[in-house]
């Protein structure tokens, strides 16, 4: 197309040439002494005649400009008018519904390869359908690759296949070069980097290396890990046959780490704001079934957690919510207790919830509701009744 272009302007320009010539007559003189030349301020190669600049010369140069370029695009859109598909392709039976699916566009920059494997994946279930591939194929190509199949012959495509080798023998350039095994021998964790950042960097490099090297991957990975790194002496005692097992236990690492909770002890700063020395109950408020709920008794020497009729009231509790619990209690004065029943109701604390198994007795106590051993053991808290706190681990 560019040529065609400068072809028609070399075109335009000798013509307007021609024409300038035609409009200077210099045997004509109007009448005058053939041997009077009046001189010139301006030097002749500067001069301009009012005649070229007519608006009879222009129309006639913008009409001829015009003609030109109308050829030129109707040679340019006959060009890409031309179907580059034989008659079989043309004439090929296409699906009566089909919906084109969502394809990458190719650039012309990245890997050929990927893109036809990835058109080839999304157009899987119409793969035998050779007329359909060859006539979506090109609605993947971006604007530089769409200039080559405009250009490609009049039937000269008989094929998918024909296609993707043109295809591929013009962007050759941009395939992908895999990267040489001796890639892998230079990855070595720096020192202060992080696991997750050094995997990352050594898997996207191995993932470039075409061939199977398993057993060189995961020696090489082991020797570039510092020497004093968990997963290297992890490795050295057990090691792994295969990169699957080795992601296995980098994954089971990294889950230890995570699992490893702080030690929860209490300070001489934990007694602030107590009175000391003191024989108070450890009293606190916590979220119970939604609702803040004040003078919760924490006892770790009871094996079960008791609601008061005050908090079955004010959580306007029924009969019908509680389910049966025919265990006899103990009370606190020795008194054998008959539970009215058991509900399960949801206690927060902070960002952690848990469910709390409550049983409901009807006897008189200063206190809403008792929390006990099944609580802590489950939230994972312990407390202090000398500090009059309870500490537990919290996720956030």
């Amino acid at each position: 197309m560019q040529l065609e272009i400068d072809r028609l302007k070399r075109k335009l320009r000798h013509e307007w040439q021609s024409r300038t010539l035609s409009f200077s007559d210099p045997s004509s003189n109007d009448g005058g002494d053939s041997n009077y030349r009046p001189r010139l301020r301006t030097p002749p190669s500067e001069s301009f005649s009012y005649e070229k600049d007519s608006p009879h010369s222009r129309r006639s140069k913008n009409s001829s400009c015009k003609g030109l370029g109308n050829d030129a695009m109707s040679r340019a859109l006959n060009q890409i008018s031309r179907s580059p598909f034989t008659c079989r392709i043309e004439g090929g039976k296409l699906p009566r519904r089909f919906t084109q699916p969502t394809l990458t566009m190719y650039s012309g920059r990245t890997d050929l390869v990927e893109h036809v494997i990835h058109f080839n994946q999304r157009m899987v279930v119409h793969s035998r359908n050779e007329a359909l591939m060859c006539k979506i194929f090109p609605s993947s190509l971006g604007p530089m690759a769409m200039r080559w199949s405009n250009k490609l012959g009049a039937g000269s495509i008989d094929s998918f296949k024909e296609l993707t080798r043109a295809f591929g023998s013009r962007f050759i350039t941009s395939s992908r070069v895999p990267r040489p095994l001796d890639s892998l021998l230079s990855m070595t964790m720096q020192e202060g980097e992080t696991l997750k950042t050094y995997s990352d960097r050594y898997w996207e490099m191995f993932n470039e290396i075409d061939e199977d090297f398993d057993n060189v991957a995961i020696r090489t990975f082991k020797v570039g890990l510092l020497a004093e790194h968990d997963l290297r002496k992890s490795l050295t005692k057990k090691p792994v046959r295969s990169v699957r097992r080795l992601m296995d236990r980098i994954v089971e690492l990294k889950r230890a780490k995570t699992n490893i909770r702080p030690a929860l002890s209490f300070s001489e700063e934990d007694k602030i704001g107590t009175t000391q020395p003191h024989d108070d109950t450890l009293v606190v408020t916590l979220r119970i079934g939604g609702y803040d709920v004040k003078r919760v008794m924490v006892d770790q020497g009871s094996g079960v957690e008791i609601m008061y009729p005050d908090l079955y009231k004010g959580l306007n509790l029924k009969l019908k919510d509680l389910t049966a619990y025919n265990s006899p209690l103990i009370s606190f004065n020795g008194k054998v207790v008959i539970p009215k029943g058991q509900i399960r109701l949801p206690v927060q604390v902070g960002l952690e919830v848990v469910e709390v198994d409550f049983i409901m007795v009807d006897a008189y106590s200063p206190y809403t509701a008792i929390v006990a051993r099944p609580w802590f053991h489950t939230l994972g808290a312990v407390s202090s009744t000398l500090h009059l706190k309870v500490k537990y681990p919290s996720s956030d």
